[in-house]
């Protein structure tokens, strides 16, 4: 397996398509695998982000979304990963005031991340 660039993908892109065939180093196996995997983690880790918000819990919460947002780093989701970036410097304030809106964010920018990774794997 190809080791991963440290480098974040544009966070002004929903989808980095050069920093992904760079991260998978084009193989078209690696960028499946990832996204299968992607898809299973990423709805129990939204859900755990939301319960935690719900429930006050800092700590979890910014485990729950630093584990999130390498994964978006790792499928190059710019926008994901920013976003996901905005809800873990929440969660390490003294407060978590801003968390829910901050959450809404990011399953805004997941929903266009869906789509746009869906077509892109269409047109592969």
């Amino acid at each position: 397996m190809p080791v991963l660039p440290q480098k974040e993908p544009d966070s002004t892109k929903v989808l980095d398509r050069d920093d992904l065939w760079e991260r998978v180093d084009g193989d078209i196996e690696l960028f499946e695998h990832a996204w299968e995997l992607f898809l299973r983690d990423a709805p129990t880790l939204v859900q755990k982000i939301q319960q935690t918000i719900a429930s006050g819990e800092a700590n979890s919460l910014a485990s729950a979304v630093h584990e999130f947002k390498g994964m978006a780093v790792n499928l190059s989701a710019g926008t994901v990963a920013k976003a996901a970036r905005k809800l873990e410097l929440i969660s390490r304030g003294d407060s978590l005031d801003g968390a829910s809106n901050a959450c809404d964010e990011l399953a805004r920018e997941l929903d266009r991340f869906y789509r746009e990774l869906a077509d892109f794997e269409a047109s592969e």
